[in-house]
């Protein structure tokens, strides 16, 4: 959550209209977001266990697949985040308890989703960017332009300085 403060906040706030949360209201906000734990208890060995569902975040992480068209309506699914997303801080959770750290690994999950539709997509090919490149190889290729807000006829356009073909990123939306 800190690079959000140290490496996103002064670039993000450049764009004119725009707040950046810190990276303490985003951590609340994982604490709002968060549900209570379930217990389970093992019937052989009475162990008990604790879980967390995180309903309405899973059943949005759903929805934002199907939207993506990255699962089908009506298909079945087996749904593991083991072993993945390096890139999306899952080796390092940023609070304490179980319940917490189960919304920002939703949260983060989202992020990895719609990051994998965006890099999928056949328009980035002409930016170098492919469908295995990591995070930081497409913030590089696609992200990191260099660019300048102005304002001209009363309205703010974003002036990129690149020779690769964003406009037709404005052109498909």
């Amino acid at each position: 959550m800190e690079d959000l403060n140290l490496y996103l906040k002064d670039v993000l706030t450049k764009r004119p209209h725009t707040r950046v949360p810190s990276a303490d209201t985003v951590l609340r906000g994982i604490e709002e977001l968060a549900t209570e734990n379930i217990s389970y208890t093992a019937e052989k060995t009475g162990n008990v266990y604790d879980f967390n569902t995180a309903e309405k975040l899973n059943q949005l992480l759903i929805k934002l697949l199907l939207a993506t068209g990255q699962l089908t309506e009506g298909g079945e699914y087996d749904v593991d985040f083991d072993h993945q997303n390096n890139d999306f801080g899952w080796a390092h959770l940023p609070k304490s308890f179980m319940n917490q750290n189960t919304v920002f690994l939703l949260l983060t999950a989202m992020a990895a989703n719609f990051y994998q539709y965006i890099v999928s997509l056949p328009l980035m090919c002409l930016f170098g960017v492919e469908a295995t490149d990591r995070v930081k190889s497409f913030l590089f290729r696609f992200v990191a332009v260099p660019a300048k807000w102005i304002r001209t006829a009363r309205q703010n356009a974003l002036n990129v300085y690149s020779g690769k073909p964003y406009d037709l990123i404005w052109a498909y939306g």
